[in-house]
């Protein structure tokens, strides 16, 4: 089962009763996850829960413009690097995308200027 509680790993979706979130999962190799966390222990099955796991929205979506960090409604602010998909693609002048690598979803980053007095 996963859930999320805002007192364990800062409200990340975490298999029940761990800290291990469904990101540090799906980032992961099994192999590498079971070896790692002997203590757990983690098994095949959490793997697989985790990677069947639909992200809910937990809050809204956040842009810090002076670090330029992105936080996701999932609750995660790790993003994909630009694939070649993205690369190149022509959103308009002072925009760009990200793709969350917790749950997928593309966020288009829109920046402007504009004269006020």
């Amino acid at each position: 089962m996963i859930t999320s509680d805002p007192d364990v790993r800062r409200g990340r979706w975490c298999i029940d009763g761990t800290r291990i979130d469904v990101l540090m999962l799906r980032t992961n190799s099994r192999e590498w996850l079971i070896e790692n966390y002997k203590h757990v222990p983690v098994t095949h099955e959490m793997i697989d829960e985790a990677l069947a796991f639909e992200f809910k929205p937990i809050q809204g979506a956040e842009l810090d413009i002076v670090d330029w960090d992105l936080t996701c409604v999932c609750g995660e602010s790790y993003w994909e690097s630009p694939t070649s998909e993205l690369v190149g693609q022509s959103y308009g002048p002072g925009e760009y995308v990200r793709v969350c690598k917790a749950c997928g979803k593309r966020w288009k980053v829109t920046i402007g200027l504009e004269a006020v007095g």
